[in-house]
């Protein structure tokens, strides 16, 4: 099972910096007087992503065996998150992320969905939440093009779920879940390179989510 690649250092951001984080957007605001240079490329599209959810191990560290190819291994799988929450072998569950809207009728928005249907026993009356880790590469900055730091389990305050009858859903826009503040910006030639996304258990503190983006192979 492959998994995109997640940073340990966990601080959680709230709705409101997730939102003008994620689309660094045209402002009217003149931040310097020197001329800005925007040369940064971005491709003609990428408006959604859709991830598949798996359950989320430990890392291995150290190792105490090797696969039949020779990658190092820790055995037994040690379960992540405090809670236990996972899906069941008859479960199944995705992650993803669309720009909607129009970016000239100043209407463009970030919808965040996410479904889990079969989670066991120890998810359920739980509350869920989705969590990002990602960087953005945007022509928004004084001096023109410029990489945002990266940001680590940002949680979306409204993206989050009750699990009832081994099911979850979510669906909101980036905008309702930061209360609906203005600070969600159009444009700028903005790409955001996702490391991490997940669904995570709301009382498992800085822990990283119970649920990840990732792949099954069988």
């Amino acid at each position: 099972m492959q998994r995109l690649a997640r940073p340990r250092s966990r601080p959680v951001l709230d709705g409101a910096r997730l939102a003008a984080a994620l689309l660094l957007g045209a402002s009217a605001a003149i931040f310097s007087a020197r001329p800005a240079l925007a040369s940064h490329g971005e491709p003609a599209k990428g408006k959604k992503a859709t991830f598949a959810l798996v359950n989320s191990y430990v890392p291995c560290d150290p190792p105490n065996t090797a696969t039949s190819t020779g990658i190092s291994a820790c055995a037994p799988p040690t379960k992540e998150g405090l809670s236990l929450c996972a899906l069941s072998p008859t479960g199944s569950g995705k992650l993803t992320l669309q720009v909607i809207g129009s970016l000239t009728q100043g209407t463009q928005d970030l919808k965040l969905s996410a479904v889990a249907s079969g989670l066991n026993e120890f998810c359920e009356n739980d509350q869920l939440c989705m969590e990002l880790s990602f960087r953005a590469m945007t022509d928004d900055c004084p001096e023109g093009s410029c990489t945002t730091s990266d940001l680590i389990d940002v949680r979306p305050g409204a993206a989050c779920c009750i699990v009832s009858g081994g099911k979850c859903k979510i669906n909101t826009t980036l905008s309702a879940a930061s209360g609906g503040s203005p600070l969600l910006l159009n444009g700028k030639n903005t790409g955001i390179e996702l490391h991490g996304c997940g669904l995570k258990s709301f009382v498992a503190g800085a822990l990283p989510p119970e649920l990840t983006c990732g792949l099954l192979l069988k």
